[in-house]
């Protein structure tokens, strides 16, 4: 895979990680990711 394939897909489970958390603990992933 090119470098930049693996950097989207990289930050697309990071994304779905942090939605999965956000589920959970809105409030500290706003502030974590902002």
């Amino acid at each position: 895979f090119p470098l930049k394939a693996v950097r989207v897909q990289h930050t697309v489970a990071l994304r779905t990680e942090a939605t999965i958390v956000a589920g959970e603990t809105p409030a500290n992933l706003g502030q974590a990711f902002k």
